[in-house]
């Protein structure tokens, strides 16, 4: 135990890694950094992007557009923020994943709910989020790193298109 396996490579870390002793990964800042400020921000964005897909209003849905692809084009910042600014937490380790499941999962509930969208194709890709996120937990219950790789980038930035376009 306290070794990392990095899934990539099948090799051992001897250092594990931990998360740093205060709150949000950076001394003296309190609770909240920029990344964290970002992540937050678009998970609570999410309710305004149902509501406005779920509006009746022609201008709703481009409205939904525009928001949804601003909140899906800012996953990228955080992540950024986060690294160039040596605050990677695990916080924002947990949430920036759950806030692009959220974005996806309510956007496509709410055009099943207009009748855009088929219910069973929402439920594949749930499905398999469920699964990806479930790995990742019992990865990191066993000490094993699994770094998102270019294929699952291609896939939330196709998955990001196809969903805007559908809305």
């Amino acid at each position: 135990h306290g070794e990392i396996v990095h899934a990539r490579t099948l090799r051992r870390v001897a250092h594990p890694v931990a998360a740093p002793p205060y709150a949000c990964g950076v001394p003296g800042r309190g609770v909240m950094n920029p990344a964290l400020m970002v992540t937050s921000a678009r998970i609570l964005l999410i309710p305004a992007v149902m509501a406005l897909v779920l509006v009746d209003d022609p201008n709703g849905r481009y409205w939904a557009f525009g928001l949804y692809v601003l909140v899906a084009a800012t996953d990228s910042l955080d992540g950024w923020l986060a690294r160039s600014r040596g605050e990677v937490t695990v916080a924002g380790a947990f949430l920036d994943p759950l806030a692009d499941k959220l974005l996806v999962t309510g956007a496509l509930l709410c055009v099943v709910e207009v009748g855009e969208v088929s219910a069973w194709i929402v439920m594949v890709i749930v499905t398999r989020e469920f699964a990806v996120t479930g790995l990742r937990l019992i990865a990191v219950s066993e000490n094993l790193v699994i770094p998102a790789s270019s294929i699952g980038k291609i896939k939330t930035l196709s998955q990001n298109v196809a969903v805007a376009w559908v809305i």
